[in-house]
């Protein structure tokens, strides 16, 4: 079984834009880890350590506690897709000229900001705008906007 960086990738889009559902991603990611004795193949070859990584979270995707929350929430997913160095379609260094709407568009996340910003979800609002690298300053802008909003 051949996983890609690419494909781990779009897995964390995903779960995090919510295209596909959590057990969906996470059936695919523990397959791939079961796969690993059997001739799992990662390409490229250099980044093994971080798509096995991203497998092993992403197949964790839909476990939930005892008292039913769920393992990773999506602020949890968004800062492990990070310190993976997993910036979606681009990279940090590319997201430096853009507005924060084009960031969380490219970064494939302006749907799901959408949605926290409707339903005023302020702790995933931070972890979208900080995945995006936009700084603290604007963050706290940002949410005092939208507090003050009726």
């Amino acid at each position: 079984m051949l996983v890609t960086f690419r494909d781990v990738r779009h897995a964390f889009a995903d779960l995090e834009s919510g295209k596909r559902g959590r057990g969906e991603i996470a059936q695919w990611a523990f397959g791939a880890t079961r796969a690993k004795g059997a001739g799992l193949l990662f390409e490229p070859p250099a980044s093994a350590d971080v798509v096995w990584r991203g497998l092993v979270y992403l197949s964790e995707a839909d476990v939930r506690s005892d008292s039913g929350a769920l393992l990773h929430p999506i602020e949890d997913v968004l800062g492990f897709r990070r310190q993976l160095g997993i910036i979606s379609t681009y990279h940090e260094t590319e997201l430096g000229g853009l507005t924060v709407n084009e960031r969380l568009y490219v970064s494939g996340l302006l749907d799901l900001f959408d949605r926290a910003a409707g339903s005023k979800d302020v702790a995933l609002i931070g972890a979208l705008l900080r995945n995006v690298e936009v700084d603290e300053d604007s963050i706290e802008l940002t949410l005092a906007q939208l507090a003050s909003r009726h």
